[in-house]
Parts: C-alpha cells; sequence; structure tokens
C-alpha cells in the first residue's frame, strides 16, 4: 500500500473514518444539537425520554464531536494530538503544529496532517507500514492509498520512481471550484 517517492522515501495516504465520532466532547464543553420537524419527532416516538419544547424543537447534548459543528475540528485535532504524541511517540514539529516526526531505526517518520487526512513518509517501507498499523490499531476504519498517484487536499501528486520527481496538479480540484 506504499509508494516510493523523492529520494527513496515510501508515501502513504490515509483517511480516517468517521472521525468526529471518534472525539469526545469534554465534560466542561456543551455542544448543544437543535433539530425541529420530522427528524425531531421521529426521535421521540423512537425513545420518550425525549421530549419537544413548546415550539417543536428537539435540544441534544452531544458526547462526540459532530460534523458540521464549529468546534468538532478542532475537536478531532486534540484527539489526533494526543494519538500522535502520547500513543505513538511522534514529536509535533516547533513550526508547523499539522506535522509530526518520529525516529525509528535511524528513520524519520514524518506525518503531515489535515483534520482526517494524512500523509506518511520515510525512507523504509516498513516504517511507515508500521505507522499505518498504529493508526488502524487505534481508529480501525482507515482508507490507505496505494500506488504512484495520490489525490490528497485537491493536489494530484503523480510519484515517478525512477526519476524520483513528484508532478502536482490541481486541475481538478479548479474545475470543481468553477
Amino acid at each position: 500500500t506504499l509508494i516510493e517517492a523523492l529520494e527513496g522515501r515510501y508515501v502513504a495516504t490515509v483517511d480516517i473514518k468517521g472521525v468526529f465520532l471518534k472525539a469526545k466532547v469534554p465534560d466542561d464543553m456543551e455542544l448543544i444539537v437543535k433539530m425541529d420537524g420530522e427528524l425531531a419527532e421521529t426521535f421521540v416516538k423512537l425513545n420518550p425520554i425525549f421530549t419537544l419544547d413548546e415550539h417543536g424543537m428537539l435540544y441534544l447534548q452531544c458526547d462526540k464531536a459532530l460534523y458540521g459543528h464549529i468546534k468538532a475540528a478542532r475537536l478531532f485535532y486534540n484527539e489526533l494530538d494526543n494519538t500522535l504524541q502520547n500513543k505513538m511517540g511522534f514529536e509535533q514539529n516547533q513550526y508547523d503544529p499539522c506535522v509530526y516526526n518520529k525516529v525509528v531505526n535511524a528513520d524519520r517518520v514524518t506525518i503531515k496532517t489535515h483534520v482526517d487526512d494524512l500523509k506518511i513518509s520515510a525512507v523504509e517501507k516498513e516504517n511507515v507500514m508500521g505507522t499505518v498499523e498504529q493508526l488502524r490499531s487505534i481508529y480501525r476504519e482507515i482508507k490507505v492509498h496505494d500506488g504512484d498517484v495520490h489525490d490528497y487536499l485537491g493536489m494530484v501528486m503523480e510519484h515517478n520512481r525512477e526519476s524520483k520527481t513528484v508532478k502536482i496538479n490541481m486541475k481538478k480540484y479548479i474545475l470543481e471550484a468553477i
């Protein structure tokens, strides 16, 4: 599931599925969801503990981060930061808080993060694979991309093993934006 890139580095891109549901809402934070209409009525029918207010609204306190909530990305970032540093032994880059490094058998493994999308690289293939397996054991459902072409954050990166180059284009992203 890994490819060789510049200077003999192996690269994997990882997408963690259902990330916001993996981030616990701290006890001192209220993350409230307000709903009305058919969805609220269905909740009440399914569980009589729920009741609508006088305006037909249902308010729910979330235990986990919720996609679309303004604080969801920060809650997951805190969760991922804790995982990478405290569970996996990576150190956060002092200049970019979305980059983490760890030395494994004299090889530097680098993880670049953007919410639930990770780009992992190292010289030794085993070190990238080991990092992927650690992430899988923690987050269970992850999608790992293999091959010489990676679509990462709207950038299509084409790795050429022979010339040890990477061509990056954003045509697909630009066309979607237009």
